[in-house]
């Protein structure tokens, strides 16, 4: 990220230096130096590109080069503790996702994992887990058991099953995610390590 960052920004300045440059190339260099700022822990720094980016995935949710935008300002939403904010963009991300694409796809997969964690931060644990639910059968629809969003699904199913009391199915679900990361993740890869923190 250090490295990449000054690069990212000159091309920036290079591409907004010049008139006759494709608005679409410099969006992407937003998208990308709002991620690397959101991943540097500078979150502030990274929301007005990240917005940027989002309200052109909204007028274009067909273009694969901001699919990733959605979830960049959710995410940083989230990190300003606009946990309101976040949830509502992922709900519009779901919204469109929805009707734009098939009801069954791999990214209304991945969008409900977001949603639904979000919802459990904002303490709404019936709805969360609902949204998780969903998320986990369409995870394992379209991955089998190897699906790359099911650790933290069931990680989040497991902090529900611990609010409401009921312990050993927070265990079993915790446990069950360390599995589902062993048979997907490489030894070391910071998923895998993230759930075997949580169940120990």
């Amino acid at each position: 990220l250090k490295k990449a960052e000054p690069l990212v920004e000159e091309v920036l300045r290079r591409m907004q230096s010049n008139p006759d440059f494709d608005p679409h190339q410099i969006l992407n260099a937003k998208s990308l130096l709002s991620w690397i700022y959101l991943k540097s822990g500078r979150s502030a720094q990274a929301e007005s590109y990240a917005k940027e980016c989002y309200e052109a995935w909204l007028q274009h949710p067909e273009d694969s080069d901001l699919s990733e935008a959605p979830v960049t300002y959710a995410t940083i939403l989230g990190h300003l503790g606009r946990k309101d904010e976040a949830e509502a963009v992922t709900r519009e991300e779901l919204r469109i996702l929805r009707d734009t694409l098939d009801s069954n796809h791999p990214d209304i997969a991945a969008c409900l994992g977001n949603l639904g964690r979000i919802v459990l931060a904002n303490g709404k644990l019936a709805e969360a887990q609902e949204i998780l639910t969903e998320a986990l059968e369409q995870g394992r629809f379209f991955y089998g058991d190897r699906s790359p969003h099911e650790d933290q699904i069931l990680t989040n199913l497991a902090k529900i099953a611990g609010r409401k009391q009921n312990f050993d199915k927070e265990q079993a679900l915790a446990r069950e995610a360390v599995l589902s990361s062993q048979r997907t993740f490489e030894p070391g890869h910071r998923y895998r390590k993230q759930s075997a923190n949580f169940y120990e």
